[in-house]
C-alpha cells in the first residue's frame, strides 16, 4: 500500500487524503464526537481545495451541513442547500449524492418539527432513487431506508396506518 501511495502524484494524494479525512469525519459524526468530526472535515476540505475538485468540494459542504445539524439547523440547511445546488450543476438532477443530500435536508426538517416538509423532501430523494434504481439494483436498500424514515415520522404523528403502508 505504501508503494502505491508513493507513486501517486500530488493531486491523487490530495484526493486520497480527502477521502480518508471525510470518512473519518463521518465516523466521528456517527459517534456524536463533534470536535473530531469538525477537525477531519476541515482537513478534508483543505486537502481538496488545493486541486479544486468541485464535486468533492460540494460533498464537503454536505459534510459541513451534517456537522452543523448537530448544533444549528438553519446553518446546516444553508450548507446542504448550497451543496445540493453545486451537485446538481455538476452531476445533473438524478444522482445518488443528490438523493443523499435530500435525505439530510429532510432529517433537519424533521428535527425542526417540520414534518410535512421532511416528508416532501424524502419524496424527492425517493423520486431520484426510483430513477437510479432502474440502473442500480443496490439502490433498493437506500430506498427502503428512506421509506423507513417517512414511516417513523408518520408514527410520531400517530398516523400509524400511513406508517404501515410505508413499511
Amino acid at each position: 500500500m505504501a508503494d502505491k501511495i508513493t507513486k501517486m502524484n500530488y493531486n491523487q494524494r490530495d484526493e486520497f487524503k480527502y477521502d480518508i479525512y471525510r470518512d473519518l469525519s463521518a465516523v466521528y459524526g456517527n459517534q456524536d464526537q463533534i470536535t473530531q468530526n469538525k477537525q477531519y472535515c476541515q482537513l478534508a476540505e483543505h486537502s481538496i481545495k488545493r486541486i479544486n475538485d468541485k464535486i468533492r468540494l460540494a460533498k464537503c459542504l454536505a459534510s459541513k451541513g451534517y456537522n452543523k445539524k448537530l448544533e444549528d439547523y438553519d446553518e446546516a440547511l444553508n450548507d446542504y442547500n448550497e451543496s445540493l445546488k453545486q451537485l446538481k450543476e455538476l452531476l445533473g438532477n438524478d444522482n445518488e449524492d443528490i438523493a443523499l443530500v435530500y435525505d439530510n435536508i429532510a432529517n433537519v426538517y424533521y428535527r425542526q418539527g417540520n414534518r410535512d416538509e421532511a416528508i416532501a423532501t424524502y419524496g424527492k430523494s425517493l423520486q431520484i432513487r426510483g430513477i437510479i434504481e432502474e440502473n442500480l439494483t443496490n439502490a433498493t436498500i437506500k430506498v427502503a431506508n428512506t421509506f423507513q424514515q417517512i414511516a417513523a415520522i408518520r408514527c410520531s404523528d400517530d398516523r400509524h396506518e400511513e406508517a404501515m403502508i410505508m413499511l
